[in-house]
Formats: structure tokens, C-alpha cells, sequence
């Protein structure tokens, strides 16, 4: 009952249309303006081997997206599991957490959706972001 939307380029860009072609699962976007678009999807997922502030989840934060992530630091400082979304640590419990997310109308997903934007409100507002460097520019 998922379908799983790409957003973004990259230099495995192809191989991915490549991999995907034909799939009514899976659809590739490219790059998008997330200002516009990111409102029409339930889940922003992240599933990375290295990454630095991963903005794509600040996003979608921002936008009371319920997360999926992986455990690497940079994701845990957006995605709490439980809290605004889900945390996996393998392909395998990626796939279970997709298999039994939270529907969009449910309890669950609006309280995951609530946190989300509880976590872009009290981290990463431009005024909360702000007052975070001058404070740490004082201390320096």
C-alpha cells in the first residue's frame, strides 16, 4: 500500500530510473521545489550512509512530516524514533517500518506529525537557529 516518490539528483540517478522503470511503486521525481510539492506526501524518508545536517528532514519537520531515518548521528538530531517518526538500523527493519506505518488519518501519524513541527519550532527556526550561533560566537 506504499508508494515511494524520489526526490533529488545524484550521480546514481540513472541506475535508480533504471532499477525503478516500469514499477507503479516507485516513482522518480528528480529534483523539486520543496516549498511546492512537499505538502502532497505523508512520510519524508532519509536512508543515507553519510550525511551532514540532513536538510531534506528539517524540511520536512517544518512541514509536519513524520520522518523514517536511519541511526547516524546528523538524523538523530531531527528524528527522535517514536517521537516525530521512525529510526531504523537495517534494510530489514526499513522494510517492516514501511510495510506498517501509521496511516495518515490516524491518532499516531497527527501526534508524529504534531512533533515534527515541535522540533522544527524549538531547533531549527531561523530566529531559534540564530540566537543558537550568537550564543555559541559569545562562548568562543
Amino acid at each position: 500500500h506504499v508508494c515511494i516518490f524520489f526526490a533529488g539528483n545524484g550521480p546514481d540517478v540513472d541506475k535508480l530510473r533504471a532499477e525503478i522503470d516500469n514499477s507503479s511503486q516507485y516513482v522518480m521525481l528528480g529534483y523539486i521545489d520543496i516549498y511546492k510539492e512537499l505538502y502532497k506526501y505523508d512520510y519524508v524518508c532519509l536512508y543515507s550512509l553519510k550525511e551532514g545536517l540532513p536538510l531534506a528532514l528539517v524540511d520536512g519537520c517544518m512541514f509536519k512530516k513524520p520522518l523514517i531515518t536511519n541511526d547516524i548521528n546528523p538524523m538523530l538530531e531531527v528524528n527522535m524514533n517514536g517521537y516525530n517518526g521512525f529510526v531504523v538500523s537495517n534494510w530489514e527493519e526499513l522494510i517492516h517500518c514501511l510495510n506498517t506505518l501509521p496511516a495518515p488519518f490516524t491518532e499516531t501519524y497527527k501526534l508524529l506529525s504534531e512533533n515534527s513541527r515541535r522540533v522544527y519550532e524549538s531547533k531549527f527556526k531561523f530566529d531559534v537557529m540564530l540566537d543558537s550561533y550568537r550564543d555559541l560566537l559569545r562562548k568562543l
